[in-house]
């Protein structure tokens, strides 16, 4: 069975182009436009094995989504992209309950595929 990511971005080339990256590795990926929508998609049907969320989006930030996410179904493992990253924004990000915080970049797909199947992070 293929492991299911949710990706969340309100860039619609991003979704688009992670999408294709991690379908590529072998993920069933789901894409939503902002995080409202992420979370009505893992609350009608929380099987997700990850949800990666973008920081900076209309309507809700991403550290929102986590901790939102996280106090319903804690198990979830929840990652923060930013496009800047910085100390602050960790710290924020970490103390919502991400469990993992990385720069958005085209090594995303790699970065997540070896923290899914490793459990480590950079």
């Amino acid at each position: 069975m293929k492991k299911r990511i949710l990706l969340i971005d309100d860039d619609a080339d991003i979704r688009e182009l992670f999408a294709i990256s991690f379908q590529i590795k072998g993920y069933e990926v789901f894409l939503a436009e902002d995080g409202q929508r992420g979370i009505e998609m893992v609350n009608s049907d929380p099987r997700f094995d990850l949800v990666i969320t973008d920081r900076q989006m209309p309507r809700m930030l991403g550290e929102e989504v986590i901790r939102s996410l996280k106090l319903k179904y804690p198990y979830l493992k929840i990652v923060l992209m930013t496009a800047n990253l910085n100390p602050a924004i960790a710290a924020v990000a970490e103390a919502a309950g991400a469990d993992l915080v990385i720069e958005k970049s085209g090594d995303l797909p790699d970065i997540i595929h070896t923290f899914l199947t490793e459990g480590i992070s950079e």
